[in-house]
């Protein structure tokens, strides 16, 4: 039952990042705005929003236009596993703690699927959307902090965790004045940092964005879509790493851990 739900949900959720990511773009209401057409400005009846079941109805075009919906049900899809792999791999109890923190990761998701969009879209993070990760993932740890009666070790944990995430990428930044890493990585470097709350994780983030960076760089640069000196987004990587180290990192530390010794 919980499966069915939390993939219920997400199929919502990325529904609701499909229409936010372009009403931020193009500066409309995101809380009381209607849906509309992105070409005929129709607006869209509720038959029109149901996730995926509308687009694959439809075959991918406007009801009134004909012409092609730009919304991607794949975004849908995406949320909706990564929603339901969030559950089912959970690596904390399920207790106060650990429900509380499921429910702040599941919203911090939504802000990361947003930022993986409109970053893969136009080559930007918004502020809005990192500062926003960020005032969460503060939320977080005082609450947490709160929970564990108010263990001055949780602080210690964060402000590593956020220091790892985001002073490389500052570095970077700095050195190279703005030229091979962008602000908004910066931001979203230390506002992940202090989401994961254990700077151990911070750099298997990091780890596991390059992996995939080298991996789409080569396999961009065979195909012949890509040349030496093509700017790609990284935020995308970073987030990914992001995703898979929240659900997945503390066994792969183990096992690195084990490869080790």
């Amino acid at each position: 039952m919980y499966i069915v739900l939390f993939a219920i949900f997400g199929l919502c959720v990325g529904s609701f990042v499909n229409a936010f990511v372009w009403r931020l773009k193009k500066n409309k209401n995101w809380v009381t705005g209607r849906s509309i057409c992105t070409h005929c400005k129709h607006k869209l009846a509720p038959k029109d929003l149901i996730p995926v079941i509308s687009w694959l109805w439809l075959r991918g075009k406007c009801r009134y236009c004909n012409k092609k919906i730009d919304d991607n049900p794949l975004t849908e899809v995406i949320v909706a596993v990564i929603f339901v792999g969030s559950y089912a791999f959970w690596p904390f109890a399920f207790d106060g703690e650990g429900w509380f923190r499921l429910a702040t990761w599941l919203v911090a998701f939504t802000i990361l699927a947003a930022m993986f969009l409109y970053d893969l879209k136009w080559m930007v993070l918004p502020n809005k959307l990192t500062y926003a990760l960020l005032g969460l993932a503060i939320i977080q740890t005082i609450v947490v902090f709160i929970i564990r009666d108010f263990d001055y070790e949780v602080l210690r944990l964060a402000l590593l965790s956020m220091v790892v995430g985001g002073v490389l990428f500052h570095l970077m930044y700095l050195g190279s004045r703005g030229k091979y890493i962008g602000g908004g990585d910066v931001k979203l470097g230390y506002a992940y940092g202090l989401l994961l709350l254990d700077p151990i994780l911070p750099w298997l983030v990091l780890t596991v964005a390059s992996i995939a960076g080298s991996v789409i760089a080569i396999y961009l640069l065979v195909t012949k879509r890509a040349k030496i000196g093509t700017k790609l987004p990284f935020g995308p990587m970073l987030i990914s790493g992001v995703v898979v180290v929240m659900i997945w990192g503390q066994k792969l530390w183990n096992q690195i851990g084990q490869l080790w010794y």
